[in-house]
């Protein structure tokens, strides 16, 4: 039985800053802590700029869009939590999948499997250049990614990948799948890109056994 008056003030999102801080406050005398885990601290990046860091890690050209329209918002850029819209199909129209994801560009390692979400080398590079409200049409072909799935290997590829979002207790922000090692076109909108604030906490058990830990955002400006 954890103490869930811990975390419950730190539920509902947007929250502002003064609550955020009586909350934070509020917590050593609940028994917990919080701290920073750390994102969201990046430089922002120009479009031009991500589509450079794109290139260099992935260390060649980057695929060119059948369609693109330009939005005029933030860019899509590591660090930063992307929301988008999603549709993967065959050029014969086939459609293997499609849906909303929200996940945090170039998530790093975290407690619990993808807890920031997870999108592959190559459905990053597809979204190189993109900002906030545009949309593109392109064609990839995966060969990258991980297996996200609970029973499968880390760093195996497997038949079916998956763009998986935010995991923030027991609720996703979305999951989208698609076979790997086949041709494909992707249909990307781009609904919004922020700049997280994530804290990592430590709840104690009153039944004894250590402490829990969990992901908690306060705010995406």
């Amino acid at each position: 039985m954890q103490l869930n008056r811990c975390h419950a003030d730190l539920e509902g999102h947007p929250i502002n800053r003064r609550v955020v801080m009586a909350t934070i406050l509020a917590i050593p005398l609940a028994g917990c802590s919080y701290s920073d885990i750390g994102v969201g601290k990046s430089e922002t990046m120009t479009a031009e700029q991500a589509v450079a860091y794109e290139q260099d890690q992935t260390g060649r050209v980057l695929p060119a869009p059948l369609e693109d329209h330009v939005g005029n918002g933030p860019a899509v850029q590591p660090d930063r939590m992307v929301t988008t819209d999603l549709t993967f199909s065959q050029v014969d129209g086939r459609s293997f999948g499609t849906g909303r994801v929200r996940f945090l560009h170039s998530a790093p390692s975290s407690p619990g499997p993808y807890r920031l979400g997870y999108a592959s080398p190559a459905v990053l590079a597809a979204m190189a250049g993109m900002r906030e409200g545009g949309s593109r049409r392109i064609q990839i072909t995966d060969s990258d990614c991980l297996d996200t799935s609970s029973a499968g290997q880390q760093g195996s590829v497997p038949q079916t990948c998956r763009v998986v979002g935010t995991r923030y207790e027991a609720i996703t922000s979305g999951s989208v799948s698609y076979p790997s090692r086949t041709p494909l076109l992707a249909n990307i909108s781009i609904v919004r890109v922020c700049r997280p604030k994530v804290v990592q906490g430590e709840i104690p058990s009153v039944m004894g056994g250590g402490p829990a830990r969990t992901l908690r955002e306060l705010w995406c400006r």
